[in-house]
Parts: C-alpha cells; sequence; structure tokens
C-alpha cells in the first residue's frame, strides 16, 4: 500500500465511528473533516484565516469545542473559493472529544510534502464514493485522465464539467493543461504562461455539499483565482442555454443519485441532451453514460437519435463491469463532437469492447492505465477520431445505417461471453466484502 492510501485509509477511518456511534452522515464527517483540514494548511500556503490553528489545539474540552463553533460562525476570507467552502458553514460533531479526535487524526498529513496533499484528499473522496450510500459515483483516475489525453484540451478552451460531483474531471484536466504549459515553457523560454487555468475550467453542481468537497479538492491541487470558482453551486438542466457560455471540451459523469438508486436513468437522459446543446459547433466531448442510455427504447432512442443526427459520435468505449463499485452500473465512454455544418451528422461509429472477456472489477480489482492502453493505441492521435484505424478483435467499425437498423443502440456487441458468471462474481463480492471487514478491524487494532 502506498503512502497516500494509507493516509487517506487512517483520515477515513473516525467517519465509520462517528456514523456507528453518532449517526453522522459521511458527506458531513468529510465537510467536518475538509474544513479543520484547511484550517491547518492555509497558513503554510500564505493564505491567512480568521482561526490560529495554533490557538485551536491549544485549547482543549468545551473551550476548542466552542472556539471552533465561533470561528465557523464569523469565518471570512477575501478568496471566493475559500470563504464559498465556509459558507453557512455550522459544525455537526456532537461532542468536543469528536472534535479532538478529528484534530489529533489530521496529524497523519504532517509528514506529507505540500504537493501530495490534493492526490490523498483525491484518493480520500474515491473511498467515500465507495461508502457512501446516497449513490455518487466518481470514476477511476485512470479512466479520467485518458479521456482527457484522447480529447486533448487546449489552454485557451474553455472546458466544463456541467456534472462536476467533486471535482475529479477538473483536478484531471487542471493537471493535463499544466503539463502542456510546462513544455510550452520549457521550449520557449520567451513564451509566459498562465500559473494555473481555473477561469478556463469550471464546472456545475447542484449538490452544495458535494459543491463544497469540490472546491476542498480544488483547493489542495491548487486550483483557485482570486474573483472566480472552480465549481458552480447550480443545476446545469436549469441553467439558460441561451445565455450560458458554450463549451469548446466537456467532460463529465452522466448518472445522477436517484438513477442510480432506483436503477432508472431519467436525469441522466436529460443530462446528455443538454451537454450536447451546451457545446459549441466543433466542440468534443468526452463523457460516460450508462448503458441503459445506450439501449433503452422510447425517450432514450429519440435522445440518442438527435444525438447521433447532430453530433459526430466517433468512437465508443464499453467499460469493464465493476467499475463502480459498490454500484452495479454498467457504462460506456462516448466521444463525440458537435456538427459545424447543417446536415453533418455520424456516418460511421467506432466501438472498442473492453468488458467482454475481460476481469470484473472491485474493491480490490482496480482498473489501471495499463488495461486501457490497447484502446489509447487503437484510438489514435487525432481528438476527433479521424486517425486511421484498422478494425481487430475488441476493435469493430459500425456505419449509421446498421445503427439505424438497430434502434440507434450504441451498447455494440460482437464477442462472446458479454455478461460474467453470476457465481463467480458473487464469490468475488463475498470475498471483497469480508477482506473489507478485516481491513476495518485491522486499523481499529493499530489505533
Amino acid at each position: 500500500m502506498d503512502i497516500t492510501t494509507h493516509v487517506a485509509q487512517r483520515l477515513w477511518l473516525p467517519a465509520r465511528n462517528f456514523y456507528q456511534s453518532s449517526s453522522m452522515c459521511y458527506t458531513d464527517y468529510l465537510t467536518e473533516l475538509s474544513w479543520l483540514w484547511w484550517l491547518k494548511v492555509a497558513p503554510a500556503r500564505g493564505l491567512s484565516t480568521a482561526c490560529s490553528w495554533d490557538i485551536l489545539t491549544s485549547l482543549a474540552g468545551q473551550s476548542q469545542y466552542e472556539y471552533y463553533s465561533d470561528i465557523l460562525s464569523h469565518f471570512q476570507s477575501p478568496l471566493p473559493i475559500v470563504q464559498t467552502l465556509f459558507a453557512e458553514a455550522k459544525t455537526h460533531l456532537k461532542t468536543p472529544d469528536q472534535l479532538a479526535l478529528l484534530i489529533s487524526t489530521l496529524s497523519h498529513i504532517d509528514p506529507l510534502p505540500q504537493t501530495d496533499s490534493g492526490e490523498v484528499y483525491d484518493t480520500l473522496l474515491e473511498i467515500y464514493a465507495r461508502e457512501n450510500h446516497s449513490g455518487l459515483l466518481r470514476a477511476p483516475r485512470p479512466l479520467l485522465d485518458l479521456m482527457v489525453i484522447l480529447t486533448q484540451p487546449q489552454l485557451e478552451e474553455t472546458i466544463q464539467d456541467p456534472f462536476a460531483g467533486t471535482g475529479h474531471f477538473i483536478v484531471a484536466v487542471n493537471h493535463y493543461l499544466q503539463v502542456i504549459q510546462e513544455e510550452i515553457q520549457f521550449n520557449s523560454s520567451n513564451l509566459s504562461g498562465k500559473s494555473n487555468f481555473s477561469g478556463q475550467v469550471m464546472g456545475k453542481e447542484q449538490n452544495r455539499s458535494r459543491q463544497r468537497l469540490a472546491l476542498m479538492n480544488c483547493l489542495l491541487h491548487g486550483i483557485f483565482e482570486p474573483e472566480k470558482l472552480p465549481v458552480l453551486w447550480e443545476d446545469s438542466l436549469l441553467i439558460d442555454l441561451q445565455t450560458w457560455p458554450k463549451a469548446d471540451v466537456i467532460f463529465s459523469v452522466l448518472t445522477s443519485d436517484t438513477d442510480v438508486i432506483s436503477n432508472q436513468h431519467d436525469a441522466s437522459l436529460a443530462s446528455l441532451h443538454t451537454l450536447y446543446q451546451m457545446l459549441k459547433p466543433g466542440g468534443r466531448a468526452a463523457v460516460i453514460v450508462p448503458d441503459q442510455l445506450l439501449n433503452a427504447a422510447g425517450p432514450a432512442h429519440y435522445i440518442r437519435q438527435k444525438l447521433l443526427d447532430h453530433c459526430v459520435v466517433h468512437t465508443v468505449l464499453k467499460l469493464p463491469l465493476g467499475l463502480f463499485y459498490p454500484h452495479a452500473m454498467a457504462a460506456h465512454v462516448l466521444f463525440f463532437y458537435k456538427s459545424q455544418n447543417h446536415g453533418e451528422g455520424t456516418e460511421y461509429t467506432w466501438c472498442y469492447d473492453a468488458r467482454s472477456r475481460a476481469p470484473i472489477l472491485g474493491q480490490y480489482v482496480r482498473l489501471t492505465r495499463e488495461q486501457l492502453q490497447p484502446f489509447e493505441l487503437v484510438y489514435g492521435e487525432d481528438p476527433l477520431g479521424k486517425s486511421v484505424r484498422e478494425e481487430g478483435e475488441r476493435w469493430r467499425c459500425f456505419t449509421r445505417s446498421h445503427l439505424a437498423a438497430h434502434q440507434d443502440r450504441l451498447d455494440l456487441h460482437w464477442l462472446p461471453d458479454q455478461s460474467p458468471d453470476s457465481k463467480v462474481h458473487r464469490a468475488w463480492s463475498v470475498l471483497e466484502d469480508t477482506l473489507g471487514e478485516l481491513e476495518t478491524l485491522s486499523e481499529l487494532l493499530k489505533g
């Protein structure tokens, strides 16, 4: 286990105890931890706060609890992102002992370099997504990175995630743009560029609690500007598309909590319809969608037809099962760009099957970049999918007429053994649950 994962697990351990002893939900725990985390690290980052961490930690018992509660009630910051993180803040901790435990827990981040804090927090959000029962889905980082690399966002482009969740795509895109910026500065010493890209990369999240977590994720990754928020608290399904700035590039996971819990995908369907309207002509997108959107009849068929008519859906990636463990949601990635001319739509679609005859993912079997490399190679270097391509065992081309004859279904398949053996799947699930319980017990004994 690497140090990042180890620290994240230690930070998460009290969440289970708080949930069992005082019914504090995981979202409230992570929000509380985020507030304390920022108060602890802000001075080292040259950002003053209204709270002295030294004073907070010098107090004990009820005095410490009252001091902390008062700080949350009157918190002020010149940075909009920090002020929004603490907006309407009110502690959910029930006792001074809980506060003392959280402060003690944060000592685990002390040995880490400042640059590693963001990665620890990102790993903490992955654990939160797995154990939180609200239906939050977080795609694995190797998949996010690959989607960004293949789509090739540029420094001057407007890049959006209309359904940002905890900001995972915002972080991945900013990391990619920073690499581009460093390469430009290395190759041209006379060219000065921006130090961050928050003005070009922005997300929207309708859930206020998740927006807080997304902002904290951005802060710890160094993603912020003095007067702009990287993730806004807004519902993308309710915005006026006529006034909202169009995007050059969009990344997103199009699955809501209600969709996951109810096994329906009405919100995801509306999200896909809204998303392609938010693109500029010629703008490109890479989005993760549930299988049901790609094969259902009725409204889903209508939206797929419109997408194929008004956009060029050039590539589809069928993802392995178990990607969003513990949620049993099968998903695909759609790569497409919006037509620039009337009548220009999808002529053919390439599909890569990374699911059939592939390992089932889960808590202890994770998606790796190596598993995605064969797809990366056949995709090619052109972000619009226009590289020369040749069919292979897992790689097929389908014409628009073929799609139309099959209700424009995009869950394309041709390999056998599409579904895993149910007994094997259940055995893996039982084993993973047992290992998870043993891991929790081990951490408790260490603590």
